[in-house]
């Protein structure tokens, strides 16, 4: 290589391709090939030091997906576990899922409490919730025990479910441990 070359690419950083300044059509292509949890997370990466604030960028992958249902079993357990409540609540806000997600699966989240799905509160749409934090065919014994609350939980479900237009809420599972204790049970039976 030259040395006008070199001066050249160095000189004309406004020219440079940036993560933030690629195309739409290419975010939306990269998008494609990514499960949904690893889309949303993506698409939140592309705003403003991840504020609620939508780039076009964003848009443009939020409008190319689906978001009725969202399975965390379809990323790694090893990011999955990683979530907090903050970046659960974030995906659901910055996606406005409470109107169009009809199944949600949180498998492999373990260490949310439950309080970042305080959205679903208002969700008429949502049909499914697997709250049991395993995939598919997999053992519902989590160790270290996750952090999952029915303190938090339950008057989310409870929102959800006695909601005045009705509830479209027609599958729920419960953690293992939860389905072990007393309150659980006498939530189920109110």
């Amino acid at each position: 290589m030259d040395e006008s070359n070199k001066r050249q690419r160095t000189t004309s950083s406004n020219n440079e391709l940036h993560i933030n300044n690629i195309p739409d059509g290419l975010a939306v292509g990269i998008s494609s090939y990514l499960a949904k949890p690893s889309v949303a997370l993506f698409a939140i990466a592309m705003s403003p030091n991840n504020s609620q604030e939508q780039t076009e960028i964003s848009k443009a992958i939020i409008s190319a997906t689906n978001w009725n249902i969202l399975d965390f079993s379809d990323i790694e357990k090893s990011l999955a576990a990683k979530l907090s409540d903050d970046d659960i609540a974030k995906i659901l806000r910055y996606f406005n899922v409470h109107s169009k997600l009809t199944v949600l699966k949180l498998a492999g989240c373990v260490n949310i409490t439950g309080s970042g799905l305080n959205m679903l509160r208002s969700s008429f749409a949502i049909q499914q919730i697997d709250l049991s934090l395993v995939g598919k065919h997999e053992a519902p014994l989590i160790e270290p025990e996750p952090l999952l609350s029915q303190d938090a939980m339950l008057p989310i479900l409870d929102g959800i479910i006695s909601l005045g237009g009705g509830s479209s809420l027609k599958q729920l599972e419960f953690p293992k441990k939860w389905r072990e204790t007393q309150q659980a049970h006498s939530w189920i039976n109110s």
